[in-house]
């Protein structure tokens, strides 16, 4: 395979963190030469490092300490969920898994999670069910950030393990899960519901397992001492790791089959035969992946990631989530979002850039490790490559705070070279000067605090944000009732309050539900029973102007064969023309209060809306169009020689068996003209209020 290890390392491989028992040892140990990777043996190259019970004591120690950490975070970092609401879609299919569904009826449109569209009568998830029936295996055993602490621990313990058996001691190998175990992204994630380290074991799995195999291949021999099951398992888990998550397992198959390819050029036969038990290995979870498309999506190639629109896939051009929230991602975007993701994630690992040049040191040191290096080093080249290609890691680092909160958390992968090979590094320096390397990781460890301080008040905010929102709810003292709510569905992805999710059932006391106009007052027929309220927000004196304030409000629905909505309008800007106006549908209306008004004249209106045509009304009475819509009953104020001052309220509708039905209040707005003329909701009573 032409791969080698340092010269002498099979001889100490017992030896934990390299202590020689002995003085003759240490002093055998001396004339080690550490500079340069030697050739190994048929016989050293087959045979697997030796165990020695002090490593993998320490190793759990590591891995309890990574699962305790991930369950802390979680607890006192992210109670409500961080901001990625990507989460709370995690969390709901893992709930939805536990009813034993993996779809939902398409009349619960109004109550779905943002993460999900409608197709052949069902509502469908966007994200594959394998991390959340991890989350939900969690549940099962007490909670679901069980689920996320064990991805962590996991992780920690094959990076230990990989690490061991690639450069063949304990210390590298201890060294590499300490670093990634206390890496502030790792940590950050673990404290999540995301995949992001799920996906992690899974990739480590993978490279473990064909490291493992090749390791033990004898090129000339046929396959023997369990390198076929070795690389059935591996192409079974890398199944799995593209039903989680496609494109990281494509990544990291790249990685592997160009690693394997050079170094088994000259053998192409053996190369084909191990890619055939990989994917004798890989047939079943890709058998099920292409089963769960085309269930749900009607195609075997066609990912439920789409589900939300076209434009969420790789490639340059119209990008986003939803088609109505795209942009134009281009080739230079994409260039940005590589080198911005590279030059971020140092400050989110152990160390920083001090790690970094640890790498580089490590890498030197193992440079003719042959398959090994190249496959480590590959994953990483194919993670920061491949994400150039995707919209959602440039959206991180420059459309939203994502980054700056979380860590260029797409490219968690690249942690494996850079911790595998840093590792390496400060080993290299502790074989050399023990009480330098001690200095160096206490530095490491500087660094990494120093760093992370920052990064948790970020998240705290966030969380502090969440828990405003979740006092305001609280303080509302809804029971049994169906809280509508404006960021929901398409927007939901940019709500301010992503942690009020519904469960599958709705068997809760508070329902969410999409403020959708005139639609709202169906879901409030499915609900009789309930109460009515809704969450919005609406520009104050004071706020500014993207700061909205939020509220909750009651809501109530007038309804008969006419509905009568009365109003006092106060001339507030000193107009000297002011005028009441309705619009619904085709129909505009418009009644002269006064024409020449001064500041703080008050004028008393009603509008009669009707469900039946009738001869000889009043203007301020209409009739309105059949089924449903929006009322928007206005006052505009208008000074001689300028634009008049325009505030609405808006008023859902619907007229059926000759009965009209209104929900009330109406949500106030104010035409914002700033070139392009635009609604804002604000406060409105000031100048058009509600007289009962």
């Amino acid at each position: 395979m032409g791969s080698g290890w340092p010269s002498g390392v099979v001889a100490r491989r017992i030896s934990f963190f390299t202590v020689p028992s002995t003085n003759a040892a240490r002093e055998a140990d001396r004339h080690l030469p550490h500079e340069a990777p030697g050739p190994r043996t048929r016989r050293e190259r087959d045979s697997p490092p030796a165990s020695h019970p002090l490593g993998w004591m320490a190793l759990g120690i590591l891995i309890i300490a990574a699962g305790g950490i991930a369950l802390a975070v979680g607890h006192w970092l992210y109670p409500l969920g961080s901001i990625n609401h990507d989460e709370q879609m995690y969390v709901f299919s893992a709930r939805l898994l536990g009813k034993g569904h993996l779809t939902l009826p398409a009349g619960y449109a109004p109550f779905r999670p943002w993460a999900s569209g409608v197709r052949a009568g069902k509502l469908v998830l966007k994200y594959t069910p394998v991390w959340p029936s991890m989350l939900e295996l969690g549940a099962k055993l007490g909670s679901m950030r069980l689920g996320s602490a064990a991805a962590a621990a996991a992780s920690v313990g094959l990076i230990g393990v990989l690490g061991r058996d690639v450069f063949g001691r304990w210390t590298e190998g201890l060294i590499a899960a300490t670093m990634l175990a206390f890496s502030p992204i790792f940590v950050l994630q673990g404290g999540t519901y995301l995949p992001y380290d799920f996906q992690l074991v899974l990739e480590l799995a993978v490279m473990l397992l064909i490291l493992s195999a090749f390791r033990r291949w004898r090129f000339e021999d046929p396959i023997t001492r369990g390198i076929a099951a070795r690389l059935v398992l591996a192409g079974a888990i890398w199944g799995i790791a593209c039903f989680a998550r496609p494109y990281d397992a494509l990544l990291l198959v790249a990685a592997i089959s160009v690693a394997a390819a050079v170094a088994a050029r000259r053998q192409l036969r053996r190369l084909l035969a191990a890619a055939s038990w990989t994917a004798i290995g890989s047939a079943v979870p890709i058998a099920a992946l292409l089963a769960f498309n085309t269930a749900l999506m009607g195609s075997p190639l066609r990912n439920t990631f789409t589900i939300t629109g076209p434009n969420d896939q790789l490639g340059f051009g119209l990008r986003g989530v939803f088609p109505t929230s795209t942009f134009n991602f281009t080739p230079g975007e994409g260039r940005i979002s590589l080198e911005r993701s590279l030059l971020q994630l140092p400050g989110w690992s152990f160390g920083g850039i001090l790690l970094v040049l640890l790498a580089f040191l490590g890498l030197w040191r193992y440079r003719r490790l042959g398959f090994e290096l190249h496959a480590i080093v590959g994953l990483g080249i194919s993670l920061a490559v491949g994400y150039a290609f995707f919209w959602s890691p440039y959206s991180i680092v420059r459309l939203w705070p994502g980054s700056r909160t979380m860590g260029p958390f797409y490219h968690l992968g690249l942690l494996v070279p850079l911790t595998l090979f840093g590792a390496a590094g400060l080993a290299f320096i502790v074989d050399r000067n023990r009480a330098l390397g001690v200095v160096v990781f206490a530095l490491l460890l500087v660094v990494t605090l120093i760093a992370i301080v920052p990064e948790l008040d970020r998240n705290r905010e966030v969380t502090r944000q969440y828990l405003a929102v979740q006092r305001m709810v609280s303080n509302a003292h809804l029971v049994n009732a169906v809280l509508f709510m404006e960021d929901r569905g398409a927007n939901g992805f940019e709500s301010a309050s992503p942690f009020l999710e519904n469960r599958p059932a709705l068997d809760q006391s508070v329902i969410y539900a999409l403020d959708d106009g005139p639609a709202d007052l169906a879901v409030a027929d499915q609900f009789p029973d309930r109460t009515l309220a809704l969450m919005r927000t609406e520009l104050r004196p004071g706020d500014a102007m993207l700061s909205p304030t939020r509220f909750i409000e009651r809501l109530l629905v007038k309804q008969g064969p006419t509905v009568s909505l009365r109003f006092r309008i106060v001339n507030t800007t000193g107009a000297s023309s002011v005028v009441s106006t309705l619009h619904v549908g085709p129909i505009d209306r418009a009644v002269v209060l006064d024409t020449t008004s001064s500041r703080r004249k008050m004028y008393d209106v009603t509008w009669v809306l009707r469900a039946e045509a009738l001869k000889g009304v009043r203007s301020n009475s209409v009739h309105l169009p059949a089924s449903g819509g929006t009322v928007e009953i206005g006052a505009d104020l208008t000074s001689t020689g300028h634009p008049s001052d325009q505030y609405q309220r808006v008023y859902p509708y619907s007229v059926e068996g000759g009965r009209v039905r209104v929900l009330a209040p109406g949500r106030g707005r104010y035409l914002f003209r700033y070139r392009n003329p635009t609604w804002l909701n604000q406060d409105v009573g000031p100048t058009l209020a509600e007289a009962g």
